[in-house]
């Protein structure tokens, strides 16, 4: 098995195409003869002997054939390719030029008039290196009922995913426009909300907390995401706006627009991606649900809040170093199985930096919901 998978070439990646479609176990001919392309036998044989030394592939001999299983699925190779949400929602680069002009004055007639200058600066951000890798002993692999190297693939890729996703978010949700959604009594008045603590379990996102963030982002001048801006939920906060009427589902509208992974609706021109890695808090700061007891040493509890974010085009960037983009690392037991060969190891890693660009371009509403007293800090 290979060090490293990479982004694949098209040709090696429609092999994989192929394999994927076939199943499990494929022989070499069985891709020339499923592959869209005419290849040659030749060249199949080349494409598989580079996925296997690349760790997509194990070969293993049956009889006079090789038999090639995929150590990678689809699924988990999608992933990687895009990593994340938040990374694909990302239009900027750390390394962006950032650029402004002001508004244009009145022309005299005969007189040049000032020009302006365009104004750049460069943004930087310090690249930290992050990874993990799990170690899968020979008796697992002789003895379980399913492939657990490709198990062990799986789960690592998603865990990457949501791993890059964690570290944008907790630098996006730092973001300095907050939006506290409002309590409302039993009677129907509402009352403004100046901090977290001062929320409680009637302090939801409705669609009205929808459309003052959409009219600040409009009043700050934000520019849109494809026509739209874009508002990452948390389930337990998207169950209070699915029931409006004003809400529409993404499968009405899958057909006309690409839809983001975990994309679940629209509302007023917001386009919400769900996801339990939104930012929940819980503990000192946020409302209190029962109060310490210091008589018996019980601590205090409290509600959780969600912060939803709404966000502009280019509001955040990412930094991908040169040579320190995703790698998945399997290793088989020849390589690292000590003396007996005892064990094969699968990991990942990866360098990067994320970091606001615009605060400007996002808002950060705060709530509390229908589910607010379960749902732990993250």
């Amino acid at each position: 098995m290979a060090d490293a998978m990479r982004t694949l070439p098209d040709a090696e990646l429609e092999v994989m195409q192929t394999i994927w479609s076939l199943g499990t176990q494929v022989t070499a001919a069985e891709v020339q003869q499923h592959a869209d392309k005419d290849w040659k036998m030749t060249s199949v044989l080349t494409f598989l002997s580079r996925l296997c030394d690349k760790g997509f592939l194990s070969c293993t001999k049956e009889g006079r054939q090789n038999l090639y299983t995929p150590l990678v699925s689809e699924k988990d190779y999608r992933q990687r390719e895009s990593v994340g949400f938040l990374r694909r929602l990302c239009g900027g680069s750390v390394k962006n030029l950032v650029a402004s002009l002001s508004d244009a004055g009145a022309l005299t007639e005969g007189v040049i008039p000032t020009g302006q200058k365009f104004g750049q600066s460069a943004v930087t951000q310090a690249v930290t290196q992050y990874g993990t890798y799990v170690s899968v002993s020979d008796q697992l692999e002789l003895h379980a009922i399913d492939d657990v190297i490709l198990g062990a693939a799986e789960e690592l890729g998603a865990s990457a995913g949501t791993t890059q996703d964690k570290l944008v978010r907790n630098v996006v949700v730092a973001g300095t426009n907050v939006q506290y959604c409002d309590k409302v009594g039993t009677n129907g008045a509402h009352t403004a909300v100046t901090s977290r603590a001062g929320l409680d379990t009637t302090a939801k996102l409705t669609p009205d907390e929808v459309n003052k963030a959409v009219t600040l982002l409009k009043k700050l001048k934000a520019p849109k995401i494809d026509g739209k801006y874009v508002a990452i939920i948390h389930p337990s906060v998207a169950y209070d706006l699915r029931s409006s009427d004003a809400w529409v589902e993404a499968h009405k509208y899958a057909g006309i627009t690409e839809l983001f992974t975990g994309e679940i609706g629209e509302l007023h021109g917001v386009r919400f991606i769900e996801t339990t890695e939104a930012k929940v808090f819980n503990g000192e700061g946020c409302p209190v649900k029962t109060a310490a007891d210091e008589s018996n040493g019980t601590p205090a509890e409290y509600y959780s809040v969600y912060a939803t974010l709404f966000l502009g085009k280019d509001a955040y960037g990412m930094i991908d170093p040169e040579g320190g983009n995703m790698e998945m690392i399997i290793k088989d037991k020849g390589q690292v199985g000590g003396p007996l060969n005892q064990f094969s190891t699968l990991g990942y890693k990866f360098s990067s930096a994320a970091k606001i660009l615009y605060q400007d371009r996002m808002v950060r509403v705060e709530s509390c919901g229908a589910y607010s007293a379960e749902d732990e800090a993250n």
